[in-house]
């Protein structure tokens, strides 16, 4: 523990087959994002039954409860991301599908462009 931590590291088999989808079908895609879906629901649900757990003080750990809670935090926020990444995009997908190419893009670049105004990011391009 005296040592500085490695930087981390994101590794996550349903994003790398989102980033490589257009070598596969549509199919593969709305299958991905399922499955990513499935497994993100079970990390929300073990999140909400270990914490009600150190809660009411039935924790296997509950002297660790407040280094483990850090970690229930991060881990909690993670899930809602990708809750909220997974809403967004099983949309997208379903709506970009059906455009030709030039508007799939256009719709795109205008998404870009919202996410990094959201978080006060330089917006470059036309």
């Amino acid at each position: 523990m005296a040592c500085e931590p490695e930087h981390y590291w994101l590794e996550f088999d349903g994003l790398l087959r989102v980033f490589l989808s257009r070598f596969g079908d549509a199919e593969s895609l709305k299958k991905a994002l399922s499955k990513i879906k499935s497994d993100n629901d079970t990390l929300i649900e073990l999140g909400e039954k270990i914490s009600n757990e150190y809660l009411t003080g039935t924790a296997p750990a509950q002297d660790e409860m407040v280094q483990r809670a850090m970690v229930f935090d991060f881990l909690l926020h993670y899930g809602m991301m990708y809750r909220e990444w997974l809403s967004r995009n099983e949309k997208k997908v379903n709506q970009i599908e059906k455009l030709p190419v030039d508007q799939a893009e256009k719709k795109t670049k205008t998404t870009i462009k919202g996410h990094l105004k959201k978080f006060d990011l330089k917006v470059s391009g036309r």
